[in-house]
C-alpha cells in the first residue's frame, strides 16, 4: 500500500517556494541552537538538529535536478559564498584582536582550529567541498545504477570508521565533508525519481529515527563504527533516511498547510529562506561577539530562569534577523 506519491516533491525547472520555507525553518534552527539550552528536551535532535543536512541536500538537489552537472560554479561560490564570509571573518578578528585576552597566535589557533570565528563557520568549508565534489560523483550514479544506495552506505561507513580508526581530532573532522556523503544520493533522488511514501518508506525511515534518536540520547559508545561528539549526534549516514524523507516531506507539508490558509508566517518564513545565508553570516558575527561581551548573564540576573532564556533568545533571533529587516525596507 502507498501512502502517498508524487512525481516532484520539488520543482525542477524553477525555483520552488517550498524550498524557501525549508531552508527558512532551517536557519531558525540554526540561531535557536546557538542561544537555547536544554533543546533536547524539546525533541530538537530530531526536527532541529537536522538543519544543515537539510540545507547540504538542497545544495546538491539543485546542482542535479536537470540531471546534468559538468561545472563547478567557482565565480558564484566566491562573490556569494565566499567573499561576504570572508569580509565578515576579517571585521571579526580585528574586533577580538582588540578586545580579547588571548593573544594573536592562540586567536588564529582557534581559527583554524573552527574554521573562523562564530558558531557554524565550518559549514562554508564544507559547503565548498560539496560543490567540488558534485560533478566528480554525478558519473558514479550512473555507472553503479541499482546499486548506488549500497555504495553510498559502504562509503559512508568506510569514512566513519576513518575518522575512528586514526583517531581523527574534532576540528578536522568537523571542517570535513566525509559525514555528509551519503546526502548526495538523496539529493540525486529528489532531482531523478519520483518521491514515494510507502510502507517500506516508514520502515527504513522508523530504523533511521530510531537511529538518531539512540545517537542523540543514549550514551553508548558506537567505536570504530561511529565517530561519537554530542555535537554531531545527527551527523551519522543511518540518520539521514529520516532526515531526507519523513522530515523534508512533514517541512512541506506544513508549508502546504499554512500557504492554504492564507498564513503570513509562511511569507515570513519563506522570505527569511531566500536570505538564510545572510542571516547565517548575522548569526555568526553576533554569537562571535556574545563570546566577548556575554549579554546572557544580565538576562538571567533580571529575568529567572527560563523566562530570561526566553528573552535571550528571542534578542537574539531578531538581532540576527535585523539586517534582512534592512534589505527589505531599502527595497521597498
Amino acid at each position: 500500500m502507498i501512502y502517498y506519491r508524487t512525481e516532484n516533491i520539488f520543482n525542477r525547472e524553477y525555483y520552488d517556494e517550498k524550498i524557501d520555507f525549508i531552508k527558512g525553518f532551517c536557519i531558525l534552527s540554526v540561531i535557536l541552537n546557538h542561544c537555547v539550552e536544554h533543546l533536547k528536551e524539546i525533541l530538537f535532535p530530531i526536527w532541529g538538529s537536522p538543519a544543515v543536512a537539510l540545507f547540504l541536500i538542497i545544495q546538491i538537489f539543485h546542482s542535479y535536478k536537470k540531471s546534468s552537472v559538468s561545472i563547478i560554479k567557482w565565480n558564484y561560490i566566491w562573490v556569494k559564498i565566499f567573499k561576504p564570509f570572508l569580509i565578515v571573518q576579517l571585521i571579526l578578528a580585528i574586533i577580538w584582536f582588540f578586545f580579547s585576552d588571548l593573544s594573536s597566535i592562540d586567536q588564529i589557533k582557534l581559527m583554524c582550529y573552527s574554521g573562523g570565528k562564530g558558531p557554524g563557520a565550518y559549514y562554508v568549508w564544507v559547503y565548498v567541498q560539496i560543490a567540488f565534489l558534485i560533478p566528480i560523483i554525478f558519473p558514479i550514479f550512473k555507472f553503479f545504477k541499482s546499486s548506488i544506495v549500497l555504495f553510498f552506505i559502504v562509503v559512508s561507513e568506510l569514512s566513519e570508521m576513518f575518522f575512528c580508526l586514526l583517531h581523527v581530532p574534532l576540528y578536522i573532522y568537523k571542517l570535513l565533508c566525509l559525514r555528509y556523503l551519503f546526502l548526495f544520493y538523496f539529493g540525486y533522488i529528489l532531482s531523478t525519481s519520483e518521491f514515494i511514501i510507502s510502507n517500506k518508506t516508514l520502515l527504513v525511515s522508523f530504523i533511521s529515527l530510531l537511529c538518531l534518536i539512540i545517537f542523540s540520547y543514549g550514551e553508548w559508545n558506537f567505536y570504530p563504527f561511529f565517530y561519537n561528539h554530542p555535537h554531531f549526534t545527527t551527523c551519522h549516514w543511518p540518520c539521514y533516511y529520516f532526515i531526507s524523507t519523513i522530515l523534508l516531506f512533514l517541512f512541506v507539508l506544513l508549508n502546504g498547510y499554512l500557504v492554504s490558509n492564507h498564513s503570513k508566517i509562511s511569507n515570513f518564513i519563506c522570505y527569511i529562506g531566500k536570505n538564510s545565508y545572510t542571516i547565517f553570516l548575522a548569526q555568526m558575527f553576533y554569537f562571535s561577539l556574545m563570546d566577548l561581551f556575554p549579554l546572557r548573564p544580565f538576562c538571567d540576573r533580571f529575568f529567572s530562569g527560563i523566562i530570561g532564556e526566553i528573552v535571550y533568545a528571542i534578542f537574539s533571533v531578531c538581532v540576527c534577523l535585523f539586517p534582512v529587516y534592512l534589505k527589505k525596507n531599502s527595497l521597498e
